[in-house]
């Protein structure tokens, strides 16, 4: 399924001065990347996508590849984008006489709908009352978009469902135009309502299927990934005191807050292996075999605490299939391991200031039972500047089930008991996401250099055009 890749790093000037002397209209950012990378999604060339009052609150939908709610591209097809998840509702609302508040039952007035509210969010001046909603798999709400809500003497307008895939403004848009996602991480378990969860105001995951629909040995063997990336300010608590789990003016304990995952084996988005393969599989874990299938790995954001009080950075967590014929299960390898050397590729800073920043990862899934696997990690600031590279060789990341890497999943959960993980806007956006078959952070910025907001016209809209004849 993959195209060939021109490995010399100077050919991205020569595509770049390629596009510049092209057709009459010249080509979109989206259209640039896509000539050079395998997979690409700048969101600019998607509709805007929200999922209205619609929510599933379980990870994988076997539906999705049908959904109607899933993301589209202007022309109605479909997106790369086959599964998304959230776990709650949230609307925008325009506030009226006197302030809603958690507890409050409100009624819409055009359907009749009723939902207690859960949490009442000001944010960057707009208002958005977050419902508290039924724990199905799948649900929705009656309530619409212009109708007055109230509860006895308060009153408001719901104005929208916020929309995850949109122009979210100059700072929430990479390069400060064009389209991004939002995301949330929503919760299952962080009940201290001094730290209460947000949810609704973007997706908590989205995934894409990468392979033939026929084989899990479909996708890539050795996988490159790329993204933007930008974190909400205040996504990670600050501690007021020293404690007995945290220093004074530093982050509280980072629990499990599942970033993105590559996951193996897949023959859709919802669906591991071949009959005959899952037919083999059994123990505690069986049930989320198509959820993350049997060779895996997942990046969570960590830090803080008392080990790395004013830290944030990634780890990583590894899953190998063990057991054997008609008892394989998921083991885990290790537990999660921070990808840092020094403090290089540590990303606080970048959150602290509001940047952009860029993430790239590279794993070969090896070949079973061998130790030939490998990870490489990157961190890249906004203006392209390698900051950080983690790289470890010779792991087993296949023992059973030759497969190839072949779903890519954003977002996931946070599982906080102690209720430290998270902020007061858990929010964090993503642009530019690129799959290949090898290094994509280094070209791409040199790409990226040769359409900047400078080269494009005023009147052009789109995100990254690049004017021909220039």
């Amino acid at each position: 399924m993959k195209k060939s890749f021109k490995t010399a790093f100077s050919l991205a000037a020569t595509l770049a001065v390629f596009l510049y002397g092209g057709d009459s209209k010249g080509a979109s950012w989206q259209e640039v990347l896509q000539s050079r990378y395998d997979i690409v999604e700048t969101f600019d060339e998607l509709r805007d996508w929200t999922p209205g009052g619609q929510w599933y609150s379980a990870a994988g939908c076997p539906t999705c590849p049908s959904d109607t709610t899933l993301p589209r591209r202007l022309d109605g097809t479909k997106s790369i984008w086959g599964l998304w998840n959230n776990k709650g509702l949230a609307f925008q609302y325009d506030p009226g006489r006197g302030t809603f508040a958690p507890g409050d039952l409100i009624t819409g007035g055009t359907s009749g709908a009723r939902a207690t509210v859960r949490q009442v969010w000001n944010l960057e001046g707009k208002w958005y009352i977050q419902l508290t909603d039924g724990n199905g798999v799948r649900g929705t709400t009656n309530f619409v978009a212009g109708e007055r809500i109230s509860c006895g003497s308060k009153t408001g307008s719901n104005l929208q469902w916020p929309l995850f895939i949109a122009d979210h403004g100059p700072g929430k848009t990479w390069r400060g135009n064009g389209k991004s996602l939002v995301m949330d991480i929503g919760d299952n378990d962080n009940t201290d309502p001094r730290n209460p969860t947000m949810a609704g105001l973007g997706a908590q995951r989205m995934a894409a299927f990468l392979g033939d629909g026929r084989s899990g040995k479909s996708g890539y063997k050795k996988i490159h990934v790329f993204f933007m990336m930008k974190v909400s300010r205040t996504f990670f608590n600050k501690s007021q005191m020293s404690g007995a789990t945290s220093v004074a003016d530093g982050y509280d304990p980072v629990s499990v807050v599942k970033v993105f995952e590559l996951d193996s084996g897949f023959t859709g988005v919802s669906q591991w292996g071949i009959p005959s393969e899952a037919a083999q599989v059994s123990g505690p874990d069986s049930h989320r075999l198509n959820e993350y299938g049997l060779n895996y790995s997942i990046f969570y954001f960590m830090g803080g605490g008392k080990s790395f009080p004013r830290s944030i950075f990634f780890g990583e967590g590894t899953r190998v299939a063990g057991g054997a014929s008609r008892n394989y299960l998921v083991s885990r390898k290790g537990g999660i391991r921070p990808l840092r050397r020094g403090t290089s590729l540590d990303i606080e800073s970048y959150i602290a200031s509001g940047d952009w920043f860029g993430v790239e990862v590279a794993s070969d899934i090896g070949t079973p039972g061998n130790n030939d696997g490998s990870l490489d990690f990157w961190i890249y600031d906004k203006n392209g500047s390698e900051k950080g590279h983690y790289s470890v060789r010779r792991e087993n990341r296949v023992m059973h089930f030759d497969h190839f890497y072949n779903k890519f999943v954003l977002g996931g959960n946070r599982l906080s008991r102690s209720g430290k993980t998270g902020g007061n806007d858990s929010r964090w956006w993503i642009d530019d996401v690129i799959i290949n078959g090898s290094r994509i952070g280094p070209s791409y910025f040199l790409l990226l250099k040769g359409t900047t907001l400078s080269t494009v016209p005023s009147s052009t809209p789109t995100k990254g055009t690049i004017p021909s004849g220039q």
